[in-house]
């Protein structure tokens, strides 16, 4: 048989699970230096040894209908036991789901498998774990959380119920960590029952085993207890609330890098579109803001300049106003009507000064400037003291 052949992972078509066939160290020495296994009865934990394949093909190489081919079970004195499987006619030659069972993956299934033999085993003998007394363990089955509006279907590694009704979830990491979603959904705050703190435990492999994983390492990590001591650790509400700390300040701090590019984006967009606005900087937007509010800024401002370039050809003149000055479209009418007013009023003044003094020169430069509407109003009446 090639390697491509081999797995230590099978499809039990009794449990409806994947199984690991386990550890050759795992049985005693002197039943392994003798070659013969049938009389052993006391096993680390619940280790099991594999049933052999037979006529009823109890194991297959996965469970998907289309590839699940029967497998062997190489199990004796063997150094690495591995289930072989069997060449089927109409089934592809390697098996499908491969891929998840070698290499990253199996060490994420080995832990999966043996954190769920251990709680069952603590079920099974009602040993309590937390101080409390576990009802219910899954692996990997979809359920649904009541989290936000409409839930969350997360499939989380392991889910365990208590049976003060309370539950937990563990997920095994080794490359990556839970997402935002299972960190919401898992979140102890939204819960009436609170005293548990934050319901999921992380258990991260690479933190816990030095250096490069192998099958090797990884199986004598879980043989001498490094697994059941990570778990203990992780479990421990301390832990666990450190833990939901760093995911929730990881999560905020990539949630506000996201909006400030989409806040950049959404600028530099309408920028392109209104080259006349490149000068706004709406630097008073903060994450939080939603962005349409920020095209709404520039659909004004351009509506702005369009109503003052109107109104410059309505009046003749801009009388030295500035539309980057202008917040709303009222401002430009308005502040149009005050400086014709202010125009009208003056040179109403100046007809009715050289009407009333007829013989006297005012200066030519004298008239109404938009910027120093006070000034012409002082020297106008300097000049009417003057004239009188």
């Amino acid at each position: 048989m090639t390697n491509a052949e081999k797995t230590q992972y099978a499809w039990d078509t009794i449990t409806q699970e994947e199984v690991w066939i386990g550890n050759k160290d795992d049985w005693p020495s002197e039943a392994n230096e003798r070659q013969d296994w049938r009389r052993v009865v006391s096993l680390r934990k619940e280790t099991t040894k594999a049933v052999h394949g037979d006529g009823s093909a109890r194991y297959r190489c996965c469970n998907d209908s289309s590839c699940s081919s029967k497998v062997l079970v190489a199990q004796k004195n063997i150094q690495k036991w591995n289930f072989r499987r069997v060449d089927e006619p109409g089934k592809p030659p390697t098996c499908k789901q491969r891929g998840h069972y070698v290499g990253e993956s199996s060490f994420h299934w080995k832990t999966t498998l043996e954190i769920k033999k251990l709680l069952k085993h603590k079920m099974k003998n009602k040993e309590k774990w937390l101080d409390r007394t576990i009802v219910q363990v899954e692996r990997e089955v979809m359920r649904h959380f009541p989290v936000g509006k409409f839930g969350a279907s997360l499939q989380p590694d392991l889910f365990v119920r208590f049976k003060d009704g309370d539950w937990l979830v563990i997920e095994v990491g080794y490359t990556h960590a839970p997402e935002k979603e299972s960190h919401e959904a898992y979140d102890h705050a939204r819960s009436a029952c609170k005293k548990l703190g934050p319901r999921i435990i992380e258990l991260h492999l690479t933190q816990w085993i030095d250096g490069p994983i192998d099958d090797d390492k990884h199986a004598d990590w879980v043989r001498t207890g490094g697994m059941e001591k990570a778990l203990e650790f992780e479990a421990e509400l301390e832990q666990r609330e450190e833990r939901y700390k760093n995911r929730k300040m990881k999560f905020e701090e990539k949630e506000r890098r996201r909006q400030d590019r989409a806040i950049e984006e959404t600028i530099t967009t309408c920028k392109r579109d209104f080259p006349h606005l490149k000068h706004l900087d709406p630097d008073e937007f903060q994450r939080g803001d939603e962005l349409q509010e920020i095209e709404d800024f520039f659909l004004l401002a351009h509506k702005i300049h369009n109503e003052f370039d109107l109104l410059v050809i309505e009046h003749g003149t801009n009388y030295g106003l500035n539309p980057r000055q202008m917040k709303t479209i009222e401002e430009v009418k308005s502040s149009f009507e005050e400086k014709r007013k202010q125009k009208k009023s003056a040179d109403e003044r100046i007809t009715k000064f050289r009407e009333n003094y007829p013989n006297y020169s005012l200066p030519e430069d004298l008239g109404w400037k938009p910027e120093s509407i006070d000034s012409f109003n002082k020297l106008l009446d300097q000049h009417e003291s003057y004239a009188k």
